[in-house]
């Protein structure tokens, strides 16, 4: 599980100007790439560029090649990503996307139980 703001932002951070260094490059994917089970948050969010869209794109390919699960997560519909043609077409052949509801989940449920808390309180 990765949140994809924050693997992208350490890819970035440590790979720094040089982002042709395939032995950073190499390391900090090799997670990703190896694990069975692959979920990626948040996915869209914050700022992107055509290097993330093409990391994106790279991780899709070498886990689909060896047949392994990605699911993605994201509040956003696949025409509202902020990725390349070809990218958006991995997604959606080669992995499981799953859109969130747009209403801040966490909130939802802290509400509903300090409903039930006060159930409690008041029998």
């Amino acid at each position: 599980f990765v949140k994809a703001v924050n693997f992208f932002s350490e890819i970035k951070r440590s790979i720094g100007e040089n982002k042709n260094d395939a032995y950073n490059k190499s390391n900090l994917l090799q997670g990703v790439l190896d694990s069975s089970v692959l979920i990626i948050d948040d996915i869209g969010a914050g700022s992107q560029s055509s290097y993330i869209s093409d990391l994106v794109y790279e991780i899709i390919s070498k886990r689909a090649e060896a047949q392994k699960v990605t699911i993605f997560t994201g509040k956003k519909a696949f025409a509202e990503l902020p990725y390349d043609s070809s990218t958006l077409v991995q997604i959606q052949e080669k992995c499981i996307a799953i859109m969130l509801p747009s209403e801040n989940v966490a909130k939802t449920i802290i509400k509903e139980n300090h409903r039930r808390y006060e159930e409690l309180l008041n029998e």
